[in-house]
């Protein structure tokens, strides 16, 4: 919009909203054997393992004496566990698809004044700031150590004991050499997060199909979180006309332009403290939060037109910016 009070004064706005939301799950799930740590293992005293699987595991594992399960080849006693483990390789469709939830939002308002005066001269001022944000929501993200600790289920009697008594729980729970902090994450953070961890961990079963107990999803998986924001600030003017009120070449009046132009951009991003550590099946990102990027610059032009519709000369002007 604008509003003219004169030729010479006509002041102006311009202001525009978008926002975009989009939903979708294009990163699928959560896969195993992805996690990078050499504790992503199961181990065949596993109590959701059936006997039949449990006795083809150790058969394999009578290969290698460092899989024995008394007294291994490190002289630890193994809890009928073994020493070796297995690795799964799998997508947990039982544990979620991973969604992506985004909110765009762009804003950028115009606010100036501009006229024309002295017959051929024009010129604007206006001030232009634009701003773009972004939030995402990344839903049904693994927590890598929450995990690591859930798949690691014993029967708690059993490796207590000896004795069988069907309370399945995190090995961590009952053994302190097995609560360890994710190795690939920030270390400090993993720590400090880890007793917390441990002592609400809820068990997992990832063998077969539709094993995945609410509360097992509810403790492994939390939603993710990053945010972004852009912004762009530009100062400008400019004054433009000739000198034909006053001046005049052989060729006509002299042109002008000139102006100037401040302009500042910022730039920045951040995940949420558990995603930026690395403990999630989510690329982590540092935190992006560079100094502004400012720019000051002047411009002028001059056309001076040295002579029209002479003798070989139709028109001969210099330009110089």
């Amino acid at each position: 919009g604008h509003f003219e009070f004169s030729p010479a004064f006509v002041p102006f706005v311009e202001a525009t909203y978008t926002r975009t939301d989009s939903f979708g799950s294009a990163s699928g799930p959560f896969f195993t054997s992805a996690s990078g740590s050499p504790r992503e293992k199961f181990f065949s005293d596993n109590p959701y393992l059936t006997s039949q699987a449990r006795s083809i595991l150790r058969q394999q594992d009578s290969y290698d004496a460092s899989c024995s399960y008394v007294s291994g080849g490190d002289g630890v006693p193994d809890a009928d566990r073994g020493q070796c483990g297995i690795g799964i390789y799998k997508n947990a469709v039982d544990l979620t698809n991973r969604t992506e939830k985004a909110r765009r939002e762009t804003y950028r308002a115009v606010l100036g004044v501009r006229g024309d005066f002295n017959d051929d001269w024009h010129y604007e001022v206006s001030a232009n700031y634009g701003e773009f944000r972004e939030n995402t929501e990344i839903r049904g993200n693994v927590n890598l150590q929450r995990y690591l600790l859930s798949i690691d289920a014993v029967d708690q009697g059993l490796y207590q004991t000896g004795v069988a008594n069907g309370n399945i729980v995190c090995r961590s729970r009952i053994d302190p050499s097995a609560a360890v902090a994710f190795e690939g994450a920030d270390s400090a953070f993993a720590a400090s997060r880890l007793a917390a961890d441990v002592s609400a961990c809820v068990p997992v079963n990832l063998f077969g199909t539709s094993t995945v107990t609410q509360a097992a999803r509810d403790y492994i998986l939390q939603n993710s979180y990053a945010k972004g924001k852009i912004t762009q600030f530009v100062l400008s003017g400019f004054l433009s006309g000739d000198t034909s009120q006053f001046l005049n070449l052989p060729g006509g009046p002299i042109g002008f332009s000139i102006g100037a132009e401040y302009r500042r951009e910022t730039n920045y991003y951040k995940q949420d403290d558990v995603t930026a550590a690395a403990l999630t099946f989510y690329n982590a990102i540092p935190e992006f939060n560079p100094p502004s990027f400012a720019v000051k610059e002047a411009f002028g032009e001059i056309r001076l037109p040295i002579l029209k519709d002479t003798p070989f000369f139709q028109e001969l002007t210099v330009s110089r910016s």
